[in-house]
């Protein structure tokens, strides 16, 4: 290779550059290369800006004004992620509107985007008009998957069913907010999401990730078979038909198309409240495989509840924190120390997983770890491990990951 003109006089074929970039994870090194000649840049380019994660604010601001000057760089855009809440209180309001401006402009260019993901969660109530002009642009592109945090307050929803309806070939969808504490807002929003999601509306929408009135408007009329049920905090004052107890029944008929589900409560439970699987009958999930459940106790009644599934082939709870050995009366009564040891106890199941996450100085995870048991592999072999970064959980239902 000719030092002086980098790529340019290598033995490689420039039509193989773009895929031998594909295999280079390290952006800055990517970047490096894009330096050192015009053919390199042109054939790196499409896999810089094909996506942007969440980062800093500066770094997105950097981004956003390169592509909303370039509609071919914009063009390369193919998953977008605001900065959402890494930066929560530390921007003004005036920062945070000058980079939804920008990102505004942006987007008008982006007509490959197939992943957008919109944090507003770190964003006051100051910013919804800002929110609500925001939504109500037209794009121009369809997305795959849309996932969405702290975007449907009442005020908002006009503009977030109009997103909705105007990306038909939506795939997945996750709204996700603070926990419903308003039970007037509870009721209005299942109302107003009922009365104006139509069928026509992501009709292919296979992924749904959202509490009860989401599930509610859209599990009846769609094929969807991975769904995440997020649970809210048990509280005093329930509305009608939302408890938990309540929002499995009216979600039963809807539950039997399901063949991935994950459900729990979204905050680490009190020992008071009652684990999610107490109240979801098991003839609702004829067809399930795969189930998560973010709480387990590792007693009887838990295991039993996954040995009434007998279509489940994988299931994934939590590490345990504690070990039940019996309880008097009960003097047989078995030990559920591991995953291992449910899985041993549930003869349909194939593979049975637990899940610890590893995070610093007690922020948000960095990572998951997933220990994987297969009850077809000698009893001598140790257990599988994955190690999964939160962001892939962003884009891919859990089960996705994992051999099953």
């Amino acid at each position: 290779m000719d030092n002086n003109n980098g790529f340019c006089h290598s033995r490689i074929p420039f039509e193989l550059f773009r895929t031998i970039f594909e295999f280079i994870d390290d952006k800055q090194t990517l970047v490096a290369l894009a330096l050192t000649s015009s053919v390199v840049s042109a054939e790196a380019e499409p896999i810089l800006y094909r996506s942007m994660l969440n980062t800093t604010a500066a770094a997105q601001g950097k981004f956003l004004r390169v592509v909303s000057r370039d509609r071919v760089r914009a063009g390369y855009v193919r998953q977008y992620a605001t900065f959402g809440t890494r930066e929560p209180w530390i921007l003004t309001e005036g920062v945070r509107k000058a980079l939804l401006d920008l990102l505004s402009v942006a987007l008008a260019k982006m007509v490959n985007l197939k992943s957008f993901h919109l944090d507003f969660g770190a964003h006051g109530a100051r910013s919804e008009d800002t929110l609500r002009a925001f939504l109500n642009q037209s794009f121009p592109f369809q997305l795959d998957e849309f996932h969405g945090f702290g975007l449907y307050r009442p005020p908002q929803l006009p503009e977030l069913v109009r997103f909705l309806s105007s990306q038909t070939k939506l795939r997945r969808l996750s709204l996700l907010r603070h926990h419903l504490a308003n039970t007037d807002y509870v009721e209005s929003l299942e109302e107003y999401l009922l009365t104006n999601i139509e069928d026509t509306h992501t009709p292919d929408l296979v992924y749904l990730r959202g509490r009860l009135p989401l599930l509610l408007a859209f599990l009846p009329r769609r094929n969807i078979t991975m769904a995440v049920w997020t649970l809210d905090p048990p509280r005093r004052s329930v509305p009608p038909g939302f408890s938990q107890e309540e929002g499995a029944r009216r979600l039963a008929p809807h539950f039997k198309k399901l063949t991935y589900l994950s459900v729990g409560y979204t905050t680490t439970p009190a020992k008071s409240w009652d684990p999610p699987f107490c109240f979801i009958p098991t003839p609702i999930l004829p067809n399930l495989e795969c189930l998560e459940l973010y709480q387990f106790d590792y007693d009887h009644d838990a295991v039993l509840f996954l040995k009434r599934i007998p279509s489940l082939r994988m299931f994934i709870i939590p590490a345990s924190t504690a070990m039940v050995i019996w309880s008097p009366g009960q003097m047989d009564f078995p030990v559920y120390g591991t995953a291992q040891d449910v899985l041993l106890a549930c003869p349909q199941v194939r593979f049975g997983a637990q899940v610890s996450a590893v995070s610093k100085d007690g922020s948000s995870p960095t990572e998951y770890i997933y220990t994987v048991w297969d009850s077809m592999a000698d009893a001598r072999d140790p257990p599988a491990v994955y190690r999964v970064p939160p962001s892939a959980l962003q884009t891919h239902h859990i089960f996705e990951l994992l051999p099953h």
